[in-house]
Formats: C-alpha cells, structure tokens, sequence
C-alpha cells in the first residue's frame, strides 16, 4: 500500500509538470487550453491522493502490530508448558517421560553387559582346544607332499632358531624336535602372546594351520624352501636346554 502512494504521488507529480509546460506552450501559440487544465488537475489529484495514502501506511502497520502479538500471547494450541499433557515434556507427563526409571533400565542394562564382558573372555580363550590339533603329522609328510596336508591343523615342538617381529606378523624359524635340518617356518599375530615375545633359542610348541610351502634365500643364496604353519597358539617353554640341538 505504501509503495502504491507513492506511485501515485510521483505520477502524479510528472502529470502536473507536463501538463503545466503543455499549458505555456499552448497559450503561446494561441491553441486550445482546456485539455492542459483538466490534465494539471488531475495530475494534482493524483499527487494528493497518493501522499494521503503514503502517510497513512505506517499507521496501519503499526495499529495491526499488536492484535498480532496478542494473537500470539492468547494461542493455547501448540504451548509447551509445564502443564500439558499431549506433547509436553514435562516432569508430570507419563506418555512420554524420560525418567531416572529408563536411566536404572539403561545401567541395569550397562551392567549386565559389563558383567557378560568376562565369560565373553572366558569363551574366547576356551575357544582353543589343544585336541583339534594333531601330533600325528610329520615334518617329512609337510615338506614332501604340503598340498596333501593343506589347511590341516596341526602341533610341533621345536627350537626358535630366528625371530622376525613386524607390526602385524611375526615369522619364527623353528628347528623341528632341535633338528636343524627339519626347519619350519611359523608366522603368527604378536597378540596371541599376550603381550610376551618369543626369543631366539627358545624351546615352544605351536598349534596352527598347514599353509604349504614358503621360500627364502640363504645367506649363500639358495634357495631353501620349508613346510609353513599359521600358528593359533604358542606354548613358550622358555630357553632350550643345550642337549635339545641335534
């Protein structure tokens, strides 16, 4: 309303200049005057008439300023007080209550999670079972024919001859029974050890999976190749006695 006065006003205003100079130059040349007259009339009409309504708009916006704001202090419909009962989250509401009731329901729930946490660990440590792991195959059945005893659990005892420790493997050399010509390879995940290390000249027993072969090259360069066990578990035995070589 307000932009539309001042419209007015302004179109009026150029109505009057313009017809005002049409006017001069009518008288001028002696032509009719009439049209000129009505026009600068008309354009003063326009330009009254629009500032009426410019310096009325202000008024109207702020008579209707404060029905609004009572409208908006009146409305009961969406109030989040402490008394409602459909949507209220408040301390007296049931349906949807977030008491210190789920809170003892949460710990409860906490604590007998934590209390599952142990036998959670007793299972996984039960897990292993010594007698799924064979004694009965020989370092001459893996190194012969390795394909023929691939992924079959098996258990050795021997001497750690070298230790490679990386990150997230480590590889043992093992003299099978102290032979160092039955030489195996072992690799394994350090975490199995419990945060222990094994050590060169260490006696242990390992229980894993046959992988087949690996190869490596000796310090003369040949080529050796050895049976390879993925090693579940290790029993360190500590240092080898010295009669354990052969």
């Amino acid at each position: 309303m307000e932009n539309f006065g001042v419209i007015l006003a302004l179109v009026g205003a150029i109505t009057i200049v313009a017809g005002t100079i049409l006017l001069i130059i009518a008288a001028t040349k002696k032509q009719a005057k009439k049209r000129w007259v009505v026009s600068i009339v008309v354009g003063f009409a326009m330009f009254v008439i629009g500032g009426t309504i410019d310096a009325s708009a202000p008024d109207l916006l702020s008579n209707s300023s404060p029905s609004s704001a009572t409208v908006e202090d009146d409305t009961d419909d969406y109030s989040y007080s402490d008394d409602t009962d459909d949507y209220g989250y408040s301390d007296d509401t049931d349906d949807y209550s977030y008491s210190d009731d789920n809170s003892s329901e949460e710990s409860s729930s906490e604590q007998s999670s934590s209390d599952d946490a142990p036998s959670n660990d007793s299972s996984a440590s039960s897990s292993f079972d010594a007698a799924d792991y064979s004694t009965a195959y020989t370092f001459d059945q893996l190194a012969r024919t390795p394909d023929q005893f691939m992924y079959e659990k098996v258990a050795f005892t021997g001497q750690v001859v070298q230790v490679l420790e990386g990150d997230d493997e480590t590889d043992l050399r093992v003299a099978i029974n102290g032979t160092y010509d039955n030489m195996m390879l072992v690799a394994f995940e350090p975490d199995i050890l419990g945060g222990s290390r094994v050590l060169e000249g260490d006696k242990i027993t390992f229980y894993g999976t046959s992988e087949g072969t690996s190869s490596y090259e000796s310090v003369l360069g040949a080529k050796i190749t050895v049976p390879t066990v993925i090693a579940d578990k290790i029993n360190d035995e500590g240092v080898a006695p010295d009669d354990y070589q052969n």
